[in-house]
């Protein structure tokens, strides 16, 4: 009975093995509780102090673009001189060739610079809300405030949503928009008359026909209401079939077409050619130049919302 129980005991022994030395079980439990905590801790304050860095940086430059669209606005409202020194070099030659007497030169000038107000306006309205937005980022990125940051991603999240829409727009009707820019060229070149007339109309075909070097919308044809007759830099002409402004001109705006208007050739004029085809390209080139800037304009916002929410969230306790 006793050999048996011997060796039962022997069957049901348990292996026992030795432990190593080493770190004791508490002193892991310790180490590895404590050093990520610090690791977050340090991680979170370096990522926080970053992001605010580049925010107060952003935002400098972008109140200081803002600033300038609103001194830009407000001067191509109310500051014509200013607007007409920088105009100069492209319309004052065409200007001076159409009427010698200042008074006229003025009101002509004054037809113009009446077309900017509108862009002034706009101009005037995005400086308000983006040196609002860019503030409102600065102040709290400097002061660590977390609801001035959750308002300004808010606006920028906002500004971004419709950087994407109007550029979706316009890629999708990019043809449409270059269609309405002759129609409003085509609306001028009906209402043309003469070179004497000295009219807004007057001024935009005789800039376009030389700029763009053509005659009309699709042909000279196209100017069914001008008149047989004009005076243009003193010297009267009459029996004409096409305007003054087609002929072929210098800088300033001197006929430099040989027997132009008295004999219309393709040689002397741009009878021949449109403006519709230069008019459409030249729209869609710049417009394609806008639409890459929006594209750019919205990955930079897209970065903005990133490290806008970065540092909000180092700025919530408890976050790292």
């Amino acid at each position: 009975m006793k050999q048996l129980y011997s060796a039962s005991t022997v069957f049901n022994a348990q292996p026992t093995y030795s432990k190593k030395a080493g770190v004791p079980d508490r002193l892991k439990k310790d180490s590895q509780s404590k050093f990520p905590s610090f690791s977050s801790e340090f991680r979170g304050l370096f990522c926080g102090q970053a992001c605010r860095t580049f925010l107060i940086a952003f935002n400098i430059i972008a109140l200081l673009i803002s600033l300038s669209l609103l001194v830009i606005g407000p001067i191509m409202i109310w500051g014509r001189d200013v607007v007409k020194k920088a105009l100069e070099d492209i319309i004052m030659p065409l200007i001076e060739a159409l009427a010698a007497d200042e008074e006229t030169q003025t009101k002509m000038t004054g037809q113009i610079l009446a077309s900017t107000n509108t862009i002034g306006a706009i101009l005037l309205v995005i400086g308000t809300l983006t040196t609002l937005c860019s503030v409102l980022g600065f102040i709290g990125a400097c002061v660590k405030h977390r609801n001035l940051l959750t308002t300004y991603c808010i606006m920028v999240f906002i500004l971004d949503i419709v950087t994407m829409i109007s550029f979706a727009v316009y890629f999708q009707n990019r043809d449409m928009f270059a269609s309405k820019a002759v129609s409003l060229y085509e609306a001028h070149v009906f209402r043309y008359r003469s070179m004497e007339a000295a009219t807004i109309d007057t001024i935009v075909v005789g800039l376009a026909s030389q700029y763009f070097a053509c005659c009309g919308v699709d042909s000279g044809k196209d100017f069914v209401n001008l008149q047989s007759t004009d005076t243009y830099q003193g010297q009267f002409y009459s029996e004409l079939r096409y305007p003054l402004a087609c002929c072929k001109m210098n800088n300033a705006y001197k006929i430099v077409g040989s027997d132009c208007p008295t004999n219309f050739t393709t040689g002397n004029s741009f009878i021949q050619y449109g403006c519709r085809e230069p008019i459409k390209g030249t729209f869609i080139k710049y417009m394609n130049n806008a639409a890459i800037g929006l594209v750019s304009l919205f990955l930079v916002l897209i970065v903005i919302i990133i490290f806008t929410m970065l540092t909000i969230q180092s700025l919530t306790p408890g976050r790292w």
